[in-house]
């Protein structure tokens, strides 16, 4: 096909046009994968620098945040009025806050050693808190993954767990086996991190420069934490109060 200098110029007029939408939209949605992330920073430097440990980072489902550090600590940015009156409550009876997570329309909040605030969870994963708060367990964290699936840690080493990665599955299994204490396990798309012991971890498929960070923790020898995927991003706590994230 032939293209006259007029319609030659109108077509590259279109596709520069056309790129510039694109670069746009693109560039838009990463600055807005976490609203006020600037703020983020700036709480995260302040927990960090009055050595408060910091326990739970999440993102609501239009990407605003929240934090919940020491023991009755939180911080965020435009939670729905009900999560906020109950973390309001919770802080001012001195309940000690322990992890919050979003699952699409869901969210669970996890305080004191066994009690938890929900709606709309999936029901075996409700089933599973339940029991676990009726039988007095102590439950040390929780997580799920995009596809659906999901892992209760309670106890030291014991969890309840639905459709996780096979490869991660047997990695916890041989963990309890060997009477390890595990720390936490998280998702990222189709990829895990487990953190146990002290600074143990074992990870598949995370982000390279995340991975970078986890092993050079490790050979300075601090304690690892936890790990947190926020969007395109990601935290790592260590020694309890520190971390170190790619924004």
């Amino acid at each position: 096909m032939t293209l006259t200098a007029g319609i030659m110029k109108k077509y590259l007029k279109i596709t520069v046009f056309l790129f510039f939408i694109i670069f746009l939209v693109h560039n838009t949605a990463q600055s807005q994968a976490i609203k006020d992330i600037e703020t983020l920073k700036s709480e995260l430097d302040t927990i960090s620098a009055q050595q408060l440990p910091i326990n739970s980072i999440a993102l609501t489902p239009d990407s605003n945040w929240v934090i919940l550090y020491g023991d009755i600590g939180y911080s965020y940015t435009n939670l729905p009025p009900k999560i906020v009156e109950k973390l309001s409550l919770l802080n001012k009876e001195e309940k000690v806050l322990n992890d919050i997570d979003f699952y699409g329309a869901s969210k669970v909040i996890l305080y004191e050693d066994n009690a938890f605030y929900s709606d709309s969870l999936p029901e075996t994963l409700s089933t599973a808190l339940s029991m676990l708060n009726k039988n007095g367990r102590k439950i040390t964290g929780m997580n799920y993954a995009p596809n659906g699936a999901w892992i209760i840690l309670y106890n030291q080493n014991s969890y309840f767990q639905n459709n996780i990665p096979g490869s991660c599955r047997k990695k916890i299994e041989n963990l309890a086996y060997r009477d390890q204490i595990i720390k936490q396990v998280a998702f990222c798309d189709k990829a895990w991190v487990v953190f146990y012991s002290f600074a143990g971890y074992s990870y598949s498929g995370i982000p390279e420069k995340a991975a970078k960070q986890i092993d050079k923790l490790y050979k300075e020898n601090h304690e690892l934490n936890k790990i947190f995927f926020l969007a395109n991003h990601w935290v790592i706590v260590y020694d309890s109060y520190k971390y170190v994230s790619d924004f």
